[in-house]
């Protein structure tokens, strides 16, 4: 991928980032390029990668910047989406990393080295083992938000911001969290690079 094209499309997303953000954008985005395929992490390149991935997981910025958390930790981070994109994009930001794969956790401690992020922590560990408290959770998987997941997110953060899909499905998601107990809000994604729906699931006690 071309330096030029993320650029572009960070301005026409209409993203404001300093230089040096966009430099570790970029290198992020060529390190994935190169080993996410081999190390199992993600199969994406290019714009599929700029767009899928990184244009994504900054959707949440505007919901993250109303919250005004001082520390975030994204379960499940995988190949660092959405954790390391926010810890560029939020410098003031504390974003702890939980991986349980040990594979994955030391890509991403190797990531947190070589863009020298100093506001990123990675726990290689399974969430249950958790025993920190954060102002909220992030989480990007295909997993199911049924209540016993939303349970074990709330130990270590009393707000989930849960990236999801289709609407359909999320607002069955919300009816179940709701039937439960748990207070929850639907949040619509919309971006010019967005092919397919995409929606936050904002859960809290």
């Amino acid at each position: 991928m071309e330096k030029e094209r993320l650029v572009q499309a960070l301005q026409q997303e209409q993203h404001q980032f300093e230089a040096w953000q966009v430099d570790v954008f970029y290198r992020f985005l060529e390190n994935i390029e190169r080993m996410g395929s081999p190390l199992g992490l993600t199969e994406a390149v290019g714009d599929a990668l700029l767009n899928d991935h990184l244009l994504d997981s900054l959707r949440a910025l505007p919901i993250i910047h109303h919250l005004q958390p001082s520390s975030i930790v994204d379960v499940g981070s995988g190949a660092g989406f959405p954790g390391i994109i926010l810890a560029i994009a939020c410098p003031d930001l504390q974003v702890t990393l939980i991986e349980r794969m040990q594979k994955r956790a030391q890509f991403l401690l190797m990531m947190q080295l070589k863009l020298k992020l100093t506001n990123l922590t990675v726990i290689h560990d399974d969430l249950k083992n958790v025993k920190r408290h954060f102002d909220a959770v992030t989480f990007r998987a295909l997993t199911t938000m049924d209540p016993t997941l939303v349970r074990l997110l709330l130990q270590v953060a009393p707000q989930i911001i849960a990236y999801k899909g289709r609407r359909d499905v999320v607002m069955l998601e919300k009816q179940l969290l709701e039937e439960a107990g748990y207070r929850c809000r639907v949040e619509e994604l919309e971006s010019l690079y967005l092919k397919k729906e995409r929606h936050l699931l904002i859960v809290e006690p």
